[in-house]
């Protein structure tokens, strides 16, 4: 295995922005088809995803002339709504985290040029690269299966889908690639519904207990029994944690400032009465 280093490649004259979760390393992918075009055809991944299917299943998938094959977003209304005023249909719009690249047609069709175009121009995206792209190339885009791009947030409580909502609760069940997307990330908050499928990965992943330190230390997080939730089943919300003890007391003094003193105490009790009883994260 090989890295590249890419960061002097992006164009600082761009208004390239970044917001929310969405970082400046957002844009590298639109490098990957020159870097890597003696292949006619590559995958593209987010790095805050787990693929547990064969990978080389996808690969094998024909995108015929098609510049990307991507899987759908899954859509909520906020999402319908807001895609309808990008002029593209709700039912056609991707998702960027998981992409088969066409090389060829990518360069020739000039799709990164055309996209930092668009994106040095608009200030109305929420989702960045992934509307630009969406733009670009509309219409030359091939479907892959729901499954192969399972996008996590949307199941996190009650299931927000309007668009497709079947397939995509059927691509849940049983993910190829379950991508996590949102602002909630399971290095985060080690609760979460199927939070286990990356702590499996991590656990394997080099020095296991400096991954968790560097996270503890990262997110005021502190995550225990680690072992115990991995080897369960169903590993949903098995996980143990506790946020540190500084996030707590930012917590208690906004709540004193909202809501009154009598009322952070009163919460601040409930807090540690669940902590102490059920050795499990409580939300303050």
């Amino acid at each position: 295995m090989s890295t590249v280093n890419i960061t002097n490649l992006l164009n600082t004259k761009l208004k390239l922005r970044t917001c929310s979760h969405y970082t400046i390393e957002t844009y590298y992918r639109f490098f990957a088809p020159e870097i890597l075009s003696f292949y006619d055809q590559l995958i593209y991944v987010d790095c805050d995803l787990v693929v547990l299917g064969d990978i080389s299943e996808l690969y094998k998938l024909d995108i015929g002339n098609n510049i990307l094959g991507a899987a759908k977003n899954y859509m909520n209304r906020f999402v319908t709504n807001y895609v309808e005023k990008l002029h593209v249909s709700p039912e056609k719009y991707f998702n960027a985290g998981v992409l088969i690249i066409n090389t060829k047609k990518f360069i020739e069709e000039r799709i990164r040029e055309k996209a930092f175009e668009l994106l040095d121009k608009r200030e109305d995206f929420i989702m960045l690269d992934q509307d630009a792209l969406n733009i670009v190339c509309k219409d030359k885009v091939y479907y892959i299966p729901e499954d192969w791009n399972v996008q996590w947030h949307h199941f996190e409580g009650k299931c927000d889908i309007v668009i497709n909502k079947q397939a995509c609760i059927d691509a849940y069940s049983a993910p190829k690639i379950l991508h996590f997307t949102g602002k909630n990330k399971p290095w985060k908050d080690a609760r979460l519904p199927k939070a286990e499928f990356f702590w499996k990965y991590a656990e394997k992943a080099g020095d296991f207990q400096e991954i968790i330190k560097s996270l503890s230390a990262a997110n005021s997080v502190t995550i225990v029994n680690y072992g115990a939730a991995l080897s369960k089943e169903k590993g949903e919300a098995d996980y143990v944690a506790r946020k540190g003890i500084i996030a707590k007391l930012r917590r208690f003094f906004e709540v004193w400032e909202k809501e009154g003193l009598k009322t952070s105490i009163q919460k601040g009790f409930k807090f540690l009465y669940k902590i102490n009883k059920s050795n499990k994260f409580a939300d303050f």
